[in-house]
């Protein structure tokens, strides 16, 4: 029986066997799938008077997208085959509607004294998906697919992404008086994916590239970007403009994935492409928990000019955060074989979302009289946190191709986004001053535990094996997401008069932390790897690198002139934790640089300074300071304790005259290195120069 309840429950019955010849063309789907969200509409504003003009754009906000439900799909039937690309045996979804964008809006006005206002419209909302679960534990035959992008059984949980946010612009002019206000629409929110569970007994057989003997996912919907603000102001009077990106908002947690697996799993490349080349990627396993990452946020753009006085202001959108990940649980007792580049036997992860990086913000003002301009770059988002990982096999793996381990678990946190760069300029005939601030690169996602159990049978003894290039027999990594790396920030300014300019980098994030890694191997277990770069055993846990200090440069020409510029501060690298393998495996490897087991606690590296360079030039006097930027501190590494009881044989086949740099067992703990402090750069003329320099 097929039971997928949608919006009502159905219930469906298959007795025969099911064979399909065309592409796109699956043996059975199971479908819930959310409606988009529409678009919000755009809006025009134009004014013009004698007198006062004055006008406001308003975008129309995008529509949340529609949430999906729950499907399962219990498969009792006869064998499924199928011939052509894009064609699952049997095919489970649940996808949310994606957000519509927020509308685009603009916004003119001339007068004597002139103001234009507008707003972009916020991006909707994505749909949340509901839980996936394919059963085929009863089923009478087998499972074959002959395309490319074909897996035997394909179960997904996609939450919709969130909808960009709408691109605003004004401009204003004005005899008198005129200023222009620009505001970028809000990204949507991405939803998240719901729990995905596969229980398979059956046979399953992938024959082209790109197709999984079982692929599970729940996907977190990723934020909706910031829209982009544009201002512009004339006048022969005083004029500003402000312009404001909008921001990115956060992506969609996913949620967990469970596959239990006891059926035989064969995914090779009998099948080749039109020009004679094979194909890769087929995974006999391949569980996955990835959330959303966070919308970037929307640049900005500020510009003003007049006779009299101006100001120009511009501030890029913040990026949104990434989404949460939880764990992936993967129960093997089935032979798995693979064959094909990339193509692992088991492949479970769970992966943090990324932050969206800081908008970039542009100021600039022209001016007979009096000028000022502030550019601010938008921060980046928080990286966000994975969940566990635990993978149990007991049963024979082989793997026949380049980078394709055998086992691969990782718990890998989302990195951080980088902050905005900003660039502020000044001209003025008068008094001249400029701003520019870079923005601040956001911390990284925590890894989480992993654990890997090969245990013994209950029927005999097993092999798991490797035959390719960079090719482990097991890899478990706990990563922590890399810190997001601060803005650079440029200000210049002149003037007939004094002239100032202010430059400030923006921090680099930290790096987030990695969890405990264990790994267990029986005794009835043989590990075996038979080319160059594939250790027996690799356990890794990893802190994130602290993000690099943006650089600064300022530069001001004026009868006086003043410069200053600070160079962001590195960030400190992410802590590494323990890792423990307890392993009583005969291990051998046959190629160069293939150890029997690598066990590493390594914490992440600080983060350099950011530069510094600025100057003041000046007839009468000038002043400039510059400081290069701190350096970030290395992370702390934790213990690593191995057990081994099993018999390790390395550099079977190749030369000892060369020597094959492959050791029997490493053990490291290695604590983060410290970043490098920013350089210094100052330069100025003036016949009564002040100056302090600092790196």
């Amino acid at each position: 029986d097929l039971h997928y309840p949608l919006r009502r429950q159905r219930q469906m019955c298959i007795r025969d066997s099911i064979s399909t010849l065309g592409s796109d063309s699956a043996g059975v789907i199971a479908q819930s799938i959310g409606g988009g969200g529409g678009s919000g509409g755009s809006a025009i504003a134009v004014a013009a008077s004698l007198g006062v003009a004055a006008t406001n754009a308003v975008g129309g906000s995008g529509g949340s997208g529609g949430d999906s439900s729950t499907v399962t799909l219990d498969y009792a039937g006869a064998s499924i085959e199928t011939a052509g690309a894009r064609s699952a045996g049997l095919s489970a979804q649940s996808i949310g509607g994606g957000g519509g964008s927020g509308g685009s809006t603009l916004a003119m006005s001339i007068g004597t004294v002139s103001v234009a206002s507008s707003v972009g419209g916020s991006g909707g909302d994505g749909g949340s998906a509901g839980a996936v679960s394919i059963d085929n534990s009863n089923a009478q035959g087998a499972i074959v697919t002959k395309g490319s992008q074909s897996s035997a059984l394909m179960a997904q949980s996609i939450g919709g992404g969130g909808g960009n946010g709408g691109i605003s612009v004004s401009g204003a002019a004005g005899l008198a008086v005129s200023s222009a206000n620009a505001i970028g629409g809000v990204g949507g929110n991405g939803n998240d994916g719901s729990n995905v569970t596969v229980d398979n007994v059956g046979s399953l057989q992938t024959q082209g590239g790109g197709s999984q003997g079982i692929l599970a996912q729940s996907i977190g919907g990723g934020g909706g970007n910031g829209g982009f603000a544009g201002a512009g102001s004339l006048s022969f009077g005083s004029g500003g403009s402000f312009a404001i990106g909008g921001s990115g908002d956060s992506g969609g947690t996913s949620q967990t994935v469970t596959v239990t697996n006891s059926g035989a799993i064969v995914a090779n490349n009998d099948n080749v492409l039109s020009n004679g080349s094979a194909t890769g990627n087929n995974t006999g396993i391949l569980a996955q928990s990835i959330a959303g990452g966070g919308g970037n946020g929307g640049y900005a753009v500020g510009g003003s000019a007049s006779l009299d006085a101006s100001y120009a202001f511009a501030l890029g959108g913040s990026g949104g955060s990434g989404g949460t990940a939880e764990g992936v649980t993967v129960d093997n007792s089935g032979v798995i074989a693979t064959e094909g580049a990339s193509s692992s036997t088991i492949i479970a992860q769970s992966i943090g979302g990324g932050g969206g990086n800081g908008g970039m913000a542009i100021a600039g003002d022209l001016s007979g009289g009096v000028g000022a301009s502030t550019a601010v770059g938008g921060a980046g988002g928080e990286g966000s946190t994975a969940g566990s990982v635990m993978v149990t096999n007991s049963a024979g793996l082989s793997a026949a191709g380049d980078q394709s381990g055998a086992i691969v678990a990782q718990s890998i946190g989302g990195g951080g986004g980088n902050g905005g760069n900003a660039i502020a300029g000044s001209l003025s005939g008068g008094v001249a001053a400029s701003a520019a601030v870079g923005g601040g690169g956001a911390t990284g996602g925590t890894g989480k535990a992993v654990v890997i159990s090969s245990t013994n049978s209950d029927t005999a003894p097993y092999t798991i094996l490797t035959d390719g290039l960079l090719s482990n027999g097991m890899l478990a990594q706990s990563i922590g997401g890399s810190g997001g790396n601060g803005g650079f920030s440029v200000a210049a300014s002149a003037s007939g008069d004094g002239s100032a300019a202010v430059a400030l980098g923006g921090g680099g994030g930290g790096g987030g932390t990695g969890d405990t890694v264990t790994l267990t191997t029986g005794s009835n277990v043989s590990l075996t790897t038979q080319q160059d770069q594939s250790n027996g055993i690799v356990a890794q846990s990893i802190g994130g690198s602290g993000g690099n200090g943006g650089f600064a440069g300022a530069g001001s020409i004026g009868s006086v002139a003043a410069g200053v510029s600070l160079g962001g501060d590195g960030a400190t690298g992410g802590a590494s934790n323990a890792v423990t393998i307890t392993s009583a495996a005969a291990i051998q490897t046959s190629g160069v640089m293939s150890s029997g087991i690598v066990a590493q606690s390594l914490a992440g590296n600080g983060g350099n300074g950011g530069s510094s360079f600025g100057g003041a030039i000046s007839a009468d006097g000038s002043a400039a300071i510059n400081l290069g930027g701190g350096s970030g501190n290395g992370g702390t590494s934790q213990a690593v304790i191995i057990d081994n009881s099993g018999a390790i044989t390395t550099g079977k086949n190749v030369s000892t005259i060369n020597g094959s740099q492959s050791s029997g067992i490493i053990a490291q703990s290695i604590g983060g290195s410290g970043g490098n402090g920013g350089m210094a750069c100052l330069l100025y003329t003036s016949p009564s120069p002040r100056d302090r320099t600092r790196s």
